[in-house]
């Protein structure tokens, strides 16, 4: 039925934009811009080894870098945009701390601008341990754009 086939083809699209992001970003996060916490998070443990879904953003950025981070979400608030901002993310290991610069990719929300998404790229390749696309995860994505290209090619 046609309920049916829209909720399939949700759900490749859905799929389809995990696989795009988590093959542009090392991370990606969507935050709650009244008390900046981590709302949801993708690939977050395989950088900072825990969830940080449910804590508060600031506690992982370098002091100098949270203002860039106010000053360009405050201006989504106004006008939904995309900005491009270097953010340096703070990783504890043992007694040591680690910073991890990064590019990161803020993209607000028309409908709701009391969230943001912020995708994160290292500026640098800082292990392949925080990202290795395997080739079973290769197969599996080309496996899905194609099922997507047959979808669209069929109703198209």
């Amino acid at each position: 039925t046609q309920t049916l086939r829209v909720v399939r083809e949700a759900a490749q699209m859905k799929t389809l934009w995990r696989t795009l992001c988590a093959a542009v970003f090392d991370f990606c996060l969507m935050l709650d811009l009244a008390d900046y916490r981590v709302v949801l998070a993708w690939g977050d443990e395989g950088v900072f080894e825990e969830s940080l879904v449910g804590q508060p953003f600031f506690q992982f950025v370098d002091r100098e870098d949270c203002r860039k981070v106010l000053t360009k979400t405050s201006q989504m608030a106004a006008c939904p945009t995309v900005s491009e901002v270097g953010i340096t993310f703070l990783r504890a290991y043992g007694s040591s701390q680690f910073r991890l610069p990064s590019t990161c990719v803020i993209l607000g929300c028309q409908g709701d601008p009391s969230v943001c998404m912020l995708g994160a790229r290292f500026s640098r390749r800082l292990s392949n341990k925080f990202k290795a696309l395997s080739p079973d995860f290769l197969r599996g994505m080309s496996g899905q754009l194609q099922t997507f290209k047959h979808a669209v090619k069929r109703d198209g």
